[in-house]
Order: structure tokens, then C-alpha cells, then sequence
């Protein structure tokens, strides 16, 4: 995508983000992580599942922050969906 698009905005749906992070004990924090708009919330997030599984924080940062989580989202795309990308918001009512 960024060979043929390099301006367009590419994020990451968080549905999807979770299925691969696998840690069905965790997932009510994941969601908290991604719909947080606040950097620093996000990091007391982060810090909250690394307190439960060090492991689980390292691995969700495999994925960057600034694709599935809000508080990281910049101001030029205004589609602040984090459960699928913007392609699949369009095609939602076709």
C-alpha cells in the first residue's frame, strides 16, 4: 500500500488486532488501549497489561499504536473507527 498510495493514511482494525494478539483474559483492556483518545491513558493501559503479563504489553507493541489506538490517530484523516479501516466503513452499506 504504501508503494502504491504513500499519502494515504493506513491503519490497522483492532478486531483484528486482538484476534492475533490471542489473549481472550486481557481483551477488555485491549479495548480500553485502543479507544482511549489520551496518549498518557494509553501508556496507564499498556502499564495495566503489563502488570498482568509482561509478555502481553511486549507483544501488543508488535503492532504500532499509531495504527489501531485513537489517542495516537492524526487530525488529518477524521474516521476514528478502530474496529476496521476506512475501506471496510465504506463498503459496510454496499
Amino acid at each position: 500500500m504504501k508503494d502504491v498510495f504513500p499519502e494515504s493514511h493506513h491503519r490497522f482494525c483492532a478486531k483484528h488486532v486482538e484476534a492475533n494478539w490471542r489473549l481472550e483474559e486481557l481483551q477488555k483492556v485491549f479495548w480500553w488501549c485502543s479507544w482511549t483518545t489520551y496518549e498518557e491513558d494509553f501508556k496507564d493501559k499498556l502499564n495495566m497489561i503489563g502488570s498482568l503479563d509482561k509478555t502481553a504489553a511486549e507483544d501488543l507493541l508488535k503492532y504500532p499504536p499509531n495504527v489501531w489506538c485513537r489517542a495516537y490517530f492524526d487530525t488529518v484523516c477524521k474516521n476514528y473507527e478502530v474496529v476496521n479501516n476506512f475501506t471496510e466503513s465504506v463498503n459496510i452499506g454496499f
